[in-house]
């Protein structure tokens, strides 16, 4: 049988496997999903979120900042949402003035 891109496959033990599906389930949430946020988060943080007891914060650049990677990228996507808003309220108010201008020129 073909397995399609991306398919995952463990071999979890049975009562966790059936106690994280009920929690996801519970929290309406795909395992699936919380499965690849959890290697998300393995990933940012080098493998150190199962080192320690509490949960660490993904990697800092190397430039010095303290500000977590992920919320530098999410700056980014907040300002670049910003400006598509910007540009499509702009976009939006050159077409009502055209509009405008051309039923002018239809009730003269």
């Amino acid at each position: 049988m073909t397995t399609r891109e991306g398919a995952f496959s463990a071999n979890f033990t049975p009562d966790i496997l059936d106690r994280f599906r009920e929690l996801c389930k519970k929290q309406s949430k795909s395992y699936s999903k919380v499965l690849e946020r959890l290697a998300e988060l393995y990933l940012e943080t080098d493998g150190a979120v199962l080192g320690s007891p509490s949960v660490p914060t993904p990697k800092k650049q190397s430039n010095g900042s303290n500000e977590p990677v992920l919320l530098q990228e999410m700056q980014k996507k907040l300002e670049q949402l910003e400006s598509d808003y910007k540009n499509a309220d702009d976009h939006l108010e050159a077409l009502i003035e055209c509009i405008t201008d051309r039923l002018e020129v239809l009730e003269k």
